[in-house]
């Protein structure tokens, strides 16, 4: 799946996040290809946020939306793999 920055919203705005809404559009897994959301609290005072860290990433490189949600350092869209790894 090639996650785009379309399909994460950062709630109710970007600059006072308190969740992030995550879609997960449809896949061949998918019987009724809807797709699902999903809703991602933010934990402000964790070192370990994601929506913090969401919120840091799109300030520091803003992304049209179609453009992969993370690449590597290579400017390339990081790999399955590379996430496993």
């Amino acid at each position: 799946m090639k996650l785009a920055c379309k399909y994460v919203i950062l709630l109710p705005d970007a600059a006072n996040p308190t969740h992030a809404c995550l879609t997960i559009p449809s896949s061949k897994s998918d019987p009724f290809q809807k797709g699902v959301s999903i809703l991602i609290a933010a934990a402000p005072h964790a070192a370990t946020c994601t929506v913090c860290t969401l919120q840091h990433l799109y300030s520091i490189d803003p992304q049209l939306p179609h453009a992969p949600l993370f690449l590597g350092l290579n400017g390339c869209q990081i790999s399955h793999s590379t996430v496993i790894c």
